[in-house]
Parts: C-alpha cells; structure tokens; sequence
C-alpha cells in the first residue's frame, strides 16, 4: 500500500503540521507506505530544482491573488479566500503514477488549482481528501463566518467588493462542483462540526463523509513538573501563566479582542486580586500592534520549534483559545497532551476537544465575560487543577493518540483498494 499525501506546505501551518504527522504515523504502522509532496520542500520534482520550485509557486500564489483582486476579492480578504485558479498539474509526477491511493489535503497559494485537481482525476486512482477548513465546499472563502450561500450555490460573497449572482465565488463553486464529479474522492473531515457542515453542502451531496480526527505523538507532547517547568522559563513558581498562542495573533478571526477584554473583566474579579498572573502570547505581532495588557506580559514571538512550544506547555496553567472559527487546532490538542486546560468559545470543533469542566472549559460564543468565567473558574479552583489536568491527557490519550489515528485512516484506504480491486475483477 502506497498513499502519496499533498499538501502545499510541508511541516507549517495547521494543515501541514496535521499531515505531516499522519505521514509519520502511517509509516510507524507500515513503514515506507506513506510520503508527502508539498509545494515549498524537495519532493523529487521531475524539471525544477527546489530552489526554482518554491519561486514557482509563489509566483503562482502572487497571480492567484492578483487575479482574484482583479475580479473583486477585497484587500483585506485576500488570505481568508482562495479562488485556486493557478497551480501545477503534477499528475505525470512518478510518485503519483505509483502511488495506490492520492490522498489530498491543503493545496492552496500556489500548488494545485481546480483544474489540476481535475487533472489527477484521469489518473484513475482512488483519492481521500481531508479538510482543514470549510474551502472545499465555498466559492473560495476558508471559513464561511455567518454566510450560508454554500449550502445551496455560491454567489452574492460578503468577501468581494461587488457581490452578484455570478462573481468570483459563484464561478469557483461551479469549477468545484465540476471537479468533484470526476475526482470522487471520499471526504475526511477532521471534526464532527465540519461534518455536519460538509453533510448540509450541495456540492459534496455525492460523496462519502467520515469523520477522523488529526494524529498527535503524544510520547513527545507530554506533562511535566509544571513549577520546574515555570522555573526554567525564568517565571515565578507561584505565578498563574495564561497562555495564549496563534500564528498571527492579530486577524480578526483568532478573536485576540475577546481575549483582551476577558482579561478587563479578570482584572474586575474581586477573587483574582490575590493571584500573581502572568500571561503569555505566542505568535506574531506588529511592532505598533502590540497590545496594553493588565497583567505582565512574556512575547515569545512565534516559535516554529515544537520544543519550545512544549516548554510554554509545560509552564503553563491554563491555555486560551478565543477563536471565533476553528476546525480542530493544533494547538489545543497539543496542551492538553501536555496536561493543560483549555478555555475556548464554544464553537466549530472545539467540543471534540474540550469537555466542559472536565478537561477546561467552553465559554459562550463571542462572549468575553464568559471566557474571563472560564479562566477564573480554572485559576480560582486549582485544587481541581490536578484532575483537569489528567483529565486533559486521558482525552487525547484516548481519542487522538497517532497510532488510533493512524488505524482509521489504513481502514479507510484498505475498503478502497478492496473496492478497486473488486472492480477490476468484474471487468
């Protein structure tokens, strides 16, 4: 069994983190059966050298938002849409002629368009495809935010500066129905939420829906003694650490301005003036876009070595997540197999993670008051900390451990080349 997994990006972003990690799961179960091809990393490109390839791409990326731009898409959504109209058609790639099943993941900015989606479909080859975000089933945009145009026909998108029945979005919801037609691939999706929005979409009323979560290596994400944690860190062992990480803290929908003014209402909490509290942000900021915090503040800038991240983990108390839309982070599943509580909005995958009160603690959605509850509640009853803090392990240990992962996924792949080779049989 050979799966090819592509993903534009090797080992970075959320999608390629999780499809990494699948790449080295399968292969601890079957060694050598899985690979990945991304657009930024050596992959053993027929023509290009990397170097050449990973200015190929950006150039395609460069046209793809010039071009959509061009057609309406607004500045400020330019990396919250992708129209996938330029790419690379690498269905003459021997690792594809050789590979059983082509297992598709993130492909945006640059390193498949619908067209070469299309393309991989004459290959004949059984195809999976998880989805990281809602843009499979959209007329380009990663999340949908209140819009259900989706469910029926794309068109009229709140993204583009002039909507209409036949914009941007309703001519890529067209290419995408056309290609899922002829691709037929069976669809992962990484949470129960983003099933139940697959399930109601008329492009994917076709295909197979299942539900299988991402892998993590839980020997390398593990607790450990948090006050020697906080130590090493430079941080006082009596200190609370609110930790708060995002690739880039300030877009709209990682929902800092909810952290923000949660952090206000702590302030305000009569119970929370005894506690020493320090909060911690991982990821990036603009230099004029650092923000006034009441409590003293560590900026780790964002930090690509998981053993620092690890090293955060550990030192900290609690962990908060204030996004407004989510499919299943990596970040949460990273801290609670570290043994950290999470608070986040009850919303998107999140309740695939977070137990409430049992392993952290889901807020109302959009309510800054309800997530500052959330955090007092964590840091006023710390007696509890020890439980939730197993309890937080024993989630991930049961549900999300790389080896259960990696089980479903052979599963899947398994019925598909039973199905194939059932069918070549008949012929």
């Amino acid at each position: 069994m050979k799966i090819i997994h592509l993903n534009t990006f090797g080992h970075t972003g959320g999608a390629g983190i999780a499809a990494s990690r699948l790449v080295e799961a399968l292969n601890e179960v079957n060694p050598g059966s899985a690979s990945l091809m991304s657009a930024y990393e050596n992959t053993g490109n027929l023509t290009f050298s990397q170097k050449i390839q990973k200015f190929k791409t950006l150039a395609r990326s460069a046209a793809d938002i010039f071009s959509a731009r061009h057609q309406g898409l607004k500045k400020e959504n330019i990396f919250l849409f992708s129209s996938a109209r330029y790419g690379q058609n690498i269905s003459n790639h021997p690792s594809l002629l050789t590979a059983d099943i082509i297992h598709i993941h993130w492909i945006n900015q640059g390193f498949l368009s619908i067209y070469d989606l299309h393309e991989l479909s004459k290959l004949g080859k059984p195809v999976v495809l998880t989805m990281h975000d809602m843009w499979l089933l959209t007329g380009g945009c990663h999340y949908s935010a209140d819009c259900r145009n989706y469910e029926q026909y794309c068109g009229n998108c709140y993204m583009l500066a002039k909507p209409g029945l036949k914009d941007l979005s309703a001519i890529n919801w067209k290419n995408k129905q056309l290609m899922l037609r002829v691709l037929k691939p069976v669809i992962i999706t990484c949470s129960h939420w983003l099933e139940s929005v697959a399930a109601k979409s008329k492009l994917l009323e076709s295909n197979n829906i299942l539900t299988i979560p991402n892998p993590i290596d839980t020997d390398f994400f593990k607790p450990s003694g948090i006050k020697l944690a906080k130590i090493k860190l430079g941080f006082k062992p009596e200190e609370v650490i609110i930790t708060l990480s995002a690739f880039k803290l300030s877009e709209p929908r990682k929902g800092f301005s909810y952290f923000l003014d949660a952090l206000a209402f702590l302030k305000k909490n009569k119970d929370m003036r005894d506690k020493t509290i320090r909060v911690v942000l991982i990821g990036k900021f603009g230099k004029t876009e650092l923000p006034d915090l009441p409590y003293p503040t560590t900026y780790t800038g964002y930090l690509s070595d998981p053993a620092e991240i690890i090293a955060y983990g550990q030192a900290s108390d609690l962990f908060v997540l204030p996004s407004l839309e989510d499919n299943l982070p990596n970040t949460v599943m990273e801290m609670l197999s570290i043994g950290v509580p999470v608070v986040a909005f009850n919303t998107g995958g999140l309740p695939d993670l977070i137990d409430h009160k049992q392993n952290g603690y889901l807020a109302f959605y959009k309510s800054a008051e309800s997530l500052a509850k959330g955090i007092a509640w964590i840091i006023t009853d710390l007696e509890y900390s020890p439980r939730l803090r197993k309890e937080a392990r024993k989630k991930v240990l049961y549900n999300f451990e790389k080896n259960l992962v990696a089980d479903q996924y052979i599963e899947v792949y398994q019925k598909l080349l039973d199905a194939r080779d059932l069918k070549s049989e008949k012929k």
